[in-house]
Protein backbone atom coordinates (compact mmCIF):
# COMPACT_ATOMS: atom_id res chain seq x y z
CA UNK A 1 0.00 0.00 0.00
CA UNK A 2 1.39 3.45 -0.99
CA UNK A 3 1.68 5.82 1.94
CA UNK A 4 1.55 9.50 1.02
CA UNK A 5 4.88 11.23 1.64
CA UNK A 6 6.96 8.05 1.97
CA UNK A 7 7.84 7.44 -1.67
CA UNK A 8 10.92 8.83 -3.43
CA UNK A 9 8.67 10.73 -5.82
CA UNK A 10 7.01 12.54 -2.92
CA UNK A 11 10.31 13.35 -1.28
CA UNK A 12 12.08 14.55 -4.47
CA UNK A 13 10.73 18.14 -4.59
CA UNK A 14 11.49 18.63 -0.90
CA UNK A 15 14.99 17.22 -1.16
CA UNK A 16 15.88 19.28 -4.22
CA UNK A 17 14.80 22.49 -2.52
CA UNK A 18 16.87 21.47 0.50
CA UNK A 19 19.86 21.05 -1.83
CA UNK A 20 19.18 24.45 -3.41
CA UNK A 21 18.83 26.21 -0.05
CA UNK A 22 21.83 24.48 1.48
CA UNK A 23 24.15 25.25 -1.43
CA UNK A 24 22.94 28.85 -1.62
CA UNK A 25 23.64 29.43 2.07
CA UNK A 26 26.95 27.58 1.82
CA UNK A 27 28.22 29.95 -0.86
CA UNK A 28 26.63 33.28 0.06
CA UNK A 29 26.27 32.90 3.84
CA UNK A 30 29.92 33.81 4.59
CA UNK A 31 29.68 36.78 2.22
CA UNK A 32 26.57 38.01 4.04
CA UNK A 33 28.38 37.68 7.38
CA UNK A 34 31.39 39.67 6.11
CA UNK A 35 29.08 42.33 4.74
CA UNK A 36 27.06 42.59 7.95
CA UNK A 37 29.99 42.79 10.35
CA UNK A 38 32.58 44.71 8.30
CA UNK A 39 30.87 46.71 5.55
CA UNK A 40 27.34 47.58 6.65
CA UNK A 41 28.32 50.02 9.45
CA UNK A 42 29.95 52.29 6.85
CA UNK A 43 27.82 52.99 3.73
CA UNK A 44 30.80 54.09 1.62
CA UNK A 45 32.14 50.54 1.90
CA UNK A 46 28.93 49.27 0.31
CA UNK A 47 29.46 51.72 -2.54
CA UNK A 48 33.02 50.43 -2.92
CA UNK A 49 31.78 46.85 -3.03
CA UNK A 50 29.25 47.68 -5.77
CA UNK A 51 31.90 49.56 -7.76
CA UNK A 52 34.31 46.65 -7.55
CA UNK A 53 31.58 44.22 -8.60
CA UNK A 54 30.89 46.35 -11.67
CA UNK A 55 34.63 46.45 -12.38
CA UNK A 56 34.81 42.65 -12.16
CA UNK A 57 31.96 42.46 -14.66
CA UNK A 58 33.98 44.54 -17.12
CA UNK A 59 36.98 42.27 -16.63
CA UNK A 60 34.80 39.19 -17.17
CA UNK A 61 33.50 40.70 -20.41
CA UNK A 62 37.07 41.29 -21.56
CA UNK A 63 37.92 37.67 -20.77
CA UNK A 64 34.97 36.54 -22.87
CA UNK A 65 36.23 38.66 -25.77
CA UNK A 66 39.60 36.93 -25.57
CA UNK A 67 37.76 33.61 -25.78
CA UNK A 68 36.05 34.77 -28.99
CA UNK A 69 39.11 36.38 -30.58
CA UNK A 70 41.65 33.61 -29.89
CA UNK A 71 40.47 30.25 -31.37
CA UNK A 72 42.76 27.98 -29.22
CA UNK A 73 40.92 29.13 -26.11
CA UNK A 74 37.77 27.42 -27.38
CA UNK A 75 39.28 23.94 -27.28
CA UNK A 76 41.80 24.08 -24.42
CA UNK A 77 40.57 24.37 -20.85
CA UNK A 78 44.12 25.05 -19.66
CA UNK A 79 44.43 28.16 -21.83
CA UNK A 80 40.99 29.31 -20.73
CA UNK A 81 41.97 28.98 -17.08
CA UNK A 82 45.33 30.72 -17.53
CA UNK A 83 43.93 33.65 -19.52
CA UNK A 84 41.01 34.06 -17.12
CA UNK A 85 43.28 34.05 -14.06
CA UNK A 86 45.82 36.48 -15.51
CA UNK A 87 43.11 38.83 -16.78
CA UNK A 88 41.46 38.76 -13.37
CA UNK A 89 44.71 39.74 -11.64
CA UNK A 90 45.32 42.50 -14.18
CA UNK A 91 41.84 43.76 -13.38
CA UNK A 92 42.68 43.70 -9.68
CA UNK A 93 45.62 46.02 -10.31
CA UNK A 94 43.53 48.31 -12.51
CA UNK A 95 40.90 48.57 -9.80
CA UNK A 96 43.57 49.43 -7.24
CA UNK A 97 44.84 52.20 -9.51
CA UNK A 98 41.33 53.56 -9.93
CA UNK A 99 40.71 53.35 -6.19
CA UNK A 100 43.97 55.16 -5.40
CA UNK A 101 43.23 57.82 -7.99
CA UNK A 102 39.84 58.60 -6.49
CA UNK A 103 41.19 59.02 -2.97
CA UNK A 104 44.14 61.06 -4.24
CA UNK A 105 41.66 63.51 -5.79
CA UNK A 106 39.69 63.62 -2.56
CA UNK A 107 42.88 64.33 -0.59
CA UNK A 108 43.62 67.26 -2.92
CA UNK A 109 40.24 68.70 -1.96
CA UNK A 110 40.96 68.49 1.75
CA UNK A 111 39.63 65.05 2.66
CA UNK A 112 41.56 63.42 5.52
CA UNK A 113 43.90 60.60 4.45
CA UNK A 114 42.87 57.03 5.12
CA UNK A 115 44.59 55.18 7.93
CA UNK A 116 46.15 51.76 7.18
CA UNK A 117 43.24 49.96 8.85
CA UNK A 118 40.70 51.99 6.89
CA UNK A 119 42.46 51.03 3.66
CA UNK A 120 42.26 47.42 4.79
CA UNK A 121 38.48 47.68 5.15
CA UNK A 122 38.22 49.17 1.68
CA UNK A 123 40.27 46.25 0.37
CA UNK A 124 37.86 43.79 2.04
CA UNK A 125 34.90 45.60 0.45
CA UNK A 126 36.58 45.50 -2.97
CA UNK A 127 37.39 41.82 -2.65
CA UNK A 128 33.87 41.02 -1.54
CA UNK A 129 32.48 42.78 -4.61
CA UNK A 130 34.77 40.74 -6.85
CA UNK A 131 33.95 37.49 -5.05
CA UNK A 132 30.18 37.85 -4.82
CA UNK A 133 29.69 38.74 -8.47
CA UNK A 134 32.13 36.00 -9.45
CA UNK A 135 30.05 33.47 -7.52
CA UNK A 136 26.75 34.81 -8.82
CA UNK A 137 27.89 34.76 -12.44
CA UNK A 138 29.49 31.33 -12.40
CA UNK A 139 27.29 29.46 -9.97
CA UNK A 140 23.89 31.01 -9.31
CA UNK A 141 22.46 30.22 -12.76
CA UNK A 142 23.63 26.62 -12.48
CA UNK A 143 22.26 26.35 -8.94
CA UNK A 144 18.78 27.25 -10.16
CA UNK A 145 18.67 23.80 -11.80
CA UNK A 146 18.87 22.22 -8.33
CA UNK A 147 15.18 23.05 -7.83
CA UNK A 148 14.20 20.33 -10.29
CA UNK A 149 13.93 16.60 -9.57
CA UNK A 150 17.06 14.51 -9.24
CA UNK A 151 20.68 15.62 -9.13
CA UNK A 152 23.72 15.80 -11.39
CA UNK A 153 26.94 13.83 -11.08
CA UNK A 154 30.17 13.65 -13.08
CA UNK A 155 32.75 10.85 -13.49
CA UNK A 156 35.28 12.87 -11.51
CA UNK A 157 32.87 13.35 -8.57
CA UNK A 158 30.62 10.34 -8.95
CA UNK A 159 29.72 10.17 -5.24
CA UNK A 160 28.92 13.85 -4.72
CA UNK A 161 26.31 16.06 -6.31
CA UNK A 162 27.73 18.46 -8.83
CA UNK A 163 25.68 21.23 -7.21
CA UNK A 164 27.63 20.73 -3.99
CA UNK A 165 31.00 20.39 -5.75
CA UNK A 166 30.49 23.59 -7.71
CA UNK A 167 29.18 25.30 -4.58
CA UNK A 168 32.33 24.45 -2.65
CA UNK A 169 34.40 25.68 -5.58
CA UNK A 170 32.43 28.95 -5.78
CA UNK A 171 32.86 29.49 -2.03
CA UNK A 172 36.61 28.89 -2.34
CA UNK A 173 36.99 31.54 -5.03
CA UNK A 174 34.77 33.98 -3.15
CA UNK A 175 36.98 33.71 -0.07
CA UNK A 176 40.05 33.81 -2.28
CA UNK A 177 38.96 37.10 -3.85
CA UNK A 178 38.47 38.73 -0.44
CA UNK A 179 41.84 37.60 0.93
CA UNK A 180 43.67 38.23 -2.36
CA UNK A 181 42.41 41.79 -2.59
CA UNK A 182 43.71 42.57 0.90
CA UNK A 183 47.14 41.09 0.14
CA UNK A 184 47.38 42.69 -3.30
CA UNK A 185 46.30 46.14 -2.03
CA UNK A 186 48.94 45.95 0.69
CA UNK A 187 51.65 45.15 -1.83
CA UNK A 188 50.60 47.72 -4.41
CA UNK A 189 50.28 50.45 -1.78
CA UNK A 190 53.85 49.86 -0.57
CA UNK A 191 55.28 48.90 -3.98
CA UNK A 192 56.20 45.43 -2.77
CA UNK A 193 55.48 43.37 -5.85
CA UNK A 194 56.04 40.03 -4.13
CA UNK A 195 52.58 40.34 -2.57
CA UNK A 196 50.57 40.74 -5.79
CA UNK A 197 52.95 38.29 -7.45
CA UNK A 198 52.08 35.71 -4.81
CA UNK A 199 48.38 36.42 -5.33
CA UNK A 200 48.66 36.03 -9.11
CA UNK A 201 50.51 32.72 -8.77
CA UNK A 202 47.97 31.44 -6.26
CA UNK A 203 45.12 32.49 -8.55
CA UNK A 204 46.58 30.51 -11.45
CA UNK A 205 47.13 27.47 -9.22
CA UNK A 206 43.62 27.65 -7.75
CA UNK A 207 42.12 27.79 -11.24
CA UNK A 208 44.24 24.89 -12.48
CA UNK A 209 43.22 22.71 -9.53
CA UNK A 210 39.61 22.88 -10.70
CA UNK A 211 40.59 20.94 -13.82
CA UNK A 212 41.06 17.91 -11.56
CA UNK A 213 37.29 17.86 -11.07
CA UNK A 214 37.04 16.50 -14.62
CA UNK A 215 39.41 13.57 -14.02
CA UNK A 216 38.04 10.26 -12.72
CA UNK A 217 38.78 9.82 -9.04
CA UNK A 218 40.64 13.12 -8.57
CA UNK A 219 37.74 15.31 -7.48
CA UNK A 220 38.69 15.05 -3.80
CA UNK A 221 42.32 15.87 -4.54
CA UNK A 222 41.28 18.86 -6.61
CA UNK A 223 39.07 20.19 -3.82
CA UNK A 224 41.78 19.67 -1.20
CA UNK A 225 44.46 21.46 -3.22
CA UNK A 226 42.02 24.27 -4.07
CA UNK A 227 41.24 24.95 -0.41
CA UNK A 228 44.91 24.55 0.53
CA UNK A 229 45.70 27.35 -1.92
CA UNK A 230 42.91 29.50 -0.50
CA UNK A 231 44.21 28.81 3.02
CA UNK A 232 47.70 29.95 1.98
CA UNK A 233 46.30 33.26 0.69
CA UNK A 234 44.21 33.55 3.87
CA UNK A 235 47.35 33.08 5.96
CA UNK A 236 49.03 35.83 3.95
CA UNK A 237 46.03 38.06 4.65
CA UNK A 238 46.42 37.45 8.39
CA UNK A 239 50.09 38.45 8.19
CA UNK A 240 49.10 41.58 6.30
CA UNK A 241 46.50 42.36 8.96
CA UNK A 242 49.12 42.02 11.72
CA UNK A 243 51.54 44.27 9.82
CA UNK A 244 48.77 46.81 9.21
CA UNK A 245 47.83 46.95 12.88
CA UNK A 246 51.47 47.65 13.73
CA UNK A 247 51.53 50.48 11.18
CA UNK A 248 48.37 52.08 12.58
CA UNK A 249 49.28 55.39 14.24
CA UNK A 250 48.44 55.60 17.95
CA UNK A 251 45.19 57.32 18.83
CA UNK A 252 45.60 60.86 19.96
CA UNK A 253 44.55 61.73 23.49
CA UNK A 254 41.73 64.24 23.16
CA UNK A 255 41.68 65.06 26.83
CA UNK A 256 42.55 68.51 28.18
CA UNK A 257 46.01 68.90 29.59
CA UNK A 258 46.08 69.67 33.31
CA UNK A 259 48.70 72.20 34.36
CA UNK A 260 51.10 71.06 37.03
CA UNK A 261 52.01 73.51 39.79
CA UNK A 262 55.54 73.64 41.13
Amino acid sequence: RRVHGDSAADRAPTMTYVMFSGCFLLVFGPAAAIYGFVLMPKPVLTVTMIASAFFWLLISTLTSLWWVIIPPLRVSFVWVVLCSALTSEAGRYMFFRSFSGVFAKLAERGAPPLSPLEKLRYAVASGLGFGVLHAMTNYLGFLMEARGPGSVFTPGCSATSLFLVNGLSALAFLLFDVAAMVVAFYGYERQRLRYPGFVAGARVLASLWTLLFRVDGLCGLGMFTLYATVAAVGAAMVLVLIATVREEPPARDSGTAVPVSH
